[in-house]
């Protein structure tokens, strides 16, 4: 089972297109230490400005 849209629902091919769906956009995600670096830089920045 998987939950779209609020629902459950067993349907196979909605399923397998949910999970590509997902996977489509995770591949975008920066893996942990690069989402880790990029948030340090933006927060040094933002202190930067406060100055």
């Amino acid at each position: 089972m998987l939950a779209v849209e609020d629902q459950m629902v067993q349907d196979s091919p909605l399923t397998r297109r949910a999970i590509a769906l997902f996977e489509a956009i995770r591949s975008y995600a920066l893996n942990a230490e690069d989402s880790r670096a990029l948030i340090v830089e933006a927060i040094e920045k933002w202190k930067s400005r406060q100055q």
